[in-house]
């Protein structure tokens, strides 16, 4: 897991389980000035002494998911732009009846590269901000234009337009929890 949280600090992420931290924390708490009357508690103690609120629980919870949300985000977004370069002939086939072949095959290509870019963007964390913002936008952007040139979509059996519904509240998610101070 350190391993993990020391790659995420390389991004620039500030995770509580980085190598040096856990280092730190093994060592326990020492109190040197106990002649100005600073005395350690066991944790149990000063958890007893300030109880959580609401706000604490849910910023407990969703600091845990936070990585999971950021990971899952990326992943969702590299991989609908990787797997339809594989059949980009196929995959442009969408767009042949509103435009040229030469002209769906570019707004393909040009569509999966955002979405990778996207995609590995959001990993790094002084551009994780621009990038779940470029996801809100290019989410907003695929909805409308499914909708205007193809609405059919929105009834197709394996919904591709409708599952750019939850991605847009998990990118809502990401952005609320993306700043800790």
């Amino acid at each position: 897991m350190t391993w993990l949280a020391d790659m995420a600090g390389r991004l620039g992420w500030r995770s509580p389980l980085r190598s040096t931290a856990m280092t730190v924390m093994s060592e326990g708490i020492r109190s040197a000035k106990r002649e100005r009357g600073l005395v350690a508690t066991s944790a149990a103690a000063t958890l007893s002494a300030n109880p959580s609120g609401v706000q604490d629980l849910w910023f407990a919870r969703l600091y845990l998911l936070k990585p999971l949300v950021i990971v899952g985000l990326s992943a969702f977004w590299l991989l609908s732009g990787l797997i339809p370069l594989l059949a980009l002939e196929k995959t442009s086939a969408h767009f042949l009846p509103f435009m040229p072949e030469s002209a769906a095959s570019a707004l393909t290509l040009a569509t999966c590269l955002v979405d990778v870019a996207l995609g590995a963007a959001v990993l790094v964390r002084p551009l994780a901000k621009r990038a779940l913002l470029g996801m809100l936008a290019v989410s907003l952007a695929y909805l409308t234009g499914g909708t205007l040139l193809e609405s059919a979509l929105w009834l197709d059996p394996l919904g591709p337009l409708v599952k750019v519904l939850p991605s847009i509240v998990l990118t809502l998610t990401a952005l609320a929890t993306l700043d800790e101070r």
